[in-house]
C-alpha cells in the first residue's frame, strides 16, 4: 500500500486508490569521477484519476495540478511531502521530504468517463537535502 500526504497551502492526501507506483532516487551528476555535492533527490509517484471515487469536496488529484501551476519564485511551490509504503502492516519505507517542489507533472485520460492517469516528480530543495527522512521497518 502506497500513501502520500502533502502539507502546505493547500493539503493533498493520495491513498492506495489514487497511487499505483513510487520511486525514490539520490541523483548525482553521471559526469563526476568522485561523490559530488551537486545531488539532489527525487520521487516519482504514479497513480491513477478515477473521478468514481472523488470524494463530495473535489477529486483529490485536482490539487496537483495547481502545486505544478506554482512557480519558485512563490512561496507555497514548496510543499512538504510524505510517502508512506506498507506493506502487511510493516512499513518499508517512509520518505519525508520538507521542502519538495514539482519538477513535472503529466496527466492522461484514457477513457471517456474521465479516468486517467499521473505522473508527478517531486524534489526537495537542494540546499535543505539534509532535512530529508528516511526510516522503515516498523510497525504501522
Amino acid at each position: 500500500m502506497i500513501q502520500a500526504i502533502i502539507s502546505g497551502t493547500e493539503n493533498v492526501s493520495l491513498s492506495e486508490k489514487a497511487l499505483t507506483g513510487v520511486k525514490y532516487e539520490f541523483i548525482t551528476p553521471e559526469d563526476s569521477n568522485a561523490r559530488s555535492t551537486d545531488q539532489y533527490i527525487q520521487i516519482t509517484l504514479k497513480g491513477r484519476i478515477i473521478p468514481s471515487v472523488a470524494s463530495a469536496d473535489s477529486e483529490p488529484t485536482v490539487a496537483l495540478d495547481r502545486w505544478a501551476a506554482v512557480t519558485d519564485d512563490k512561496a507555497e511551490a514548496y510543499r512538504s511531502l510524505t510517502v508512506k509504503v506498507t506493506e502487511s502492516g510493516v512499513v518499508l519505507r517512509e520518505y519525508k521530504l520538507p521542502k519538495a517542489f514539482v519538477v513535472d507533472y503529466k496527466v492522461g485520460y484514457t477513457d471517456s468517463e474521465g479516468n486517467g492517469t499521473f505522473t508527478l516528480k517531486a524534489r526537495q530543495k537542494k540546499d535543505k537535502s539534509k532535512d530529508v527522512a528516511v526510516e522503515g521497518g516498523y510497525v504501522a
